[in-house]
């Protein structure tokens, strides 16, 4: 069976087709997240395509970059409170 092209991959921590970093952080409310992340998530842009007149949506990556950056936000559904704080944020 032939190989997935990379490039469609939604998600993958073991490709060898490139490298994935996961960072992981905690935010109090979805705001405090665009607040501290927000200002580093590329604009959308929407441009017609010239052949077809489609409207598309266009982003730019870094140079560095495979593919656009994923980010995931999680809802707290369950809390066993370990009683510990958490550490304070060094942003």
């Amino acid at each position: 069976m032939p190989r997935e092209d990379a490039k469609f991959n939604t998600f993958s921590i073991t490709d060898v087709t490139y490298s994935t970093f996961i960072n992981i952080g905690l935010w109090r409310s979805i705001e405090d997240f665009d607040r501290a992340v927000g200002k580093y998530i590329p604009p959308t842009a929407e441009v017609r395509n010239p052949e077809n007149g489609r409207l598309q949506k266009q982003i730019t990556l870094e140079e560095f970059e495979f593919k656009i950056r994923e980010r995931i936000v999680l809802e707290i559904i369950a809390d066993r409170d370990g009683g510990t704080e958490l550490p304070k944020a060094q942003l």
